[in-house]
């Protein structure tokens, strides 16, 4: 039997965390009431970071936020 379709609340929210050469842009992914990852711009690069892993380098923050749904499906 096919599953019925539920809705997802995705939310991402964004702030600036100061570092030792300026400040970064950092978005963090929920769905639910979860953190899936954060999504850092650093010097016009996106870098996506899951817990427990190395951040990975995407070309834009689309793809940040694909990379890290995609990983977050894996895991379900």
């Amino acid at each position: 039997m096919a599953r019925k379709k539920q809705t997802i609340e995705v939310q991402l929210t964004e702030r600036k965390h100061s570092i030792d050469d300026g400040q970064v842009l950092v978005t963090k992914l929920a769905i639910g009431k979860k953190t899936i990852g954060f999504i850092v711009l650093d010097k016009k690069r996106f870098y996506v970071k899951v817990s427990g892993e190395r951040k990975v380098a995407v070309k834009s923050m689309d793809e940040g936020i694909e990379y890290l749904i995609a990983k977050y499906n894996l895991q379900q």
